[in-house]
């Protein structure tokens, strides 16, 4: 967690936000009691209780890179289902962005061509190869085609 970071690096700092294509409240869900699912980030007392949601802030990446000020040139989403609407919210970013790693959900695997070409190629990023057993929702962007991951 980045909370309990020790390395000493003053540049990280955790936020209770999520990223998206809008800037709302939205109430998200809390299915799993595992580290690295959203329970990770509430305490532990409610471990316990199934299916409960945790109010969080969602804004776009574009408002999130103006606001704080950041200008990311690797980005990474591993979002279980909320891919399209992070996408949507990177317009400006990706387009400074060096490489894109990415982890399709299976429902969205079908139609990933046509979402990359909406908001991923557009911003003069390519899909490129990845040389790794079992990478099949994973997809690799970078400005130059024969990166390889």
């Amino acid at each position: 967690m980045v909370a309990n970071n020790d390395t000493g690096n003053k540049n990280i700092f955790p936020l209770n936000m999520a990223l998206g294509d809008s800037e709302e409240i939205i109430q998200m869900p809390i299915d799993a009691h595992q580290l690295g699912y959203t329970s990770s980030t509430v305490t532990k007392r409610i471990y316990d209780v199934d299916h409960m949601t945790q109010p969080v802030l969602t804004m776009s990446g574009d408002l999130f890179s103006k606001t704080y000020k950041q200008k990311p040139t690797h980005i990474k989403i591993d979002v279980d289902g909320a891919e399209v609407a992070i996408l949507k919210g990177l317009k400006g970013v990706l387009k400074n962005v060096s490489t894109l790693l990415i982890e399709v959900e299976d429902d969205l695997l079908e139609q990933f061509d046509e979402v990359a070409a909406a908001y991923i190629l557009p911003s003069g990023l390519k899909l490129c190869t990845i040389e790794a057993p079992e990478c099949g929702r994973m997809k690799f962007f970078s400005r130059n085609e024969k990166d390889i991951l």
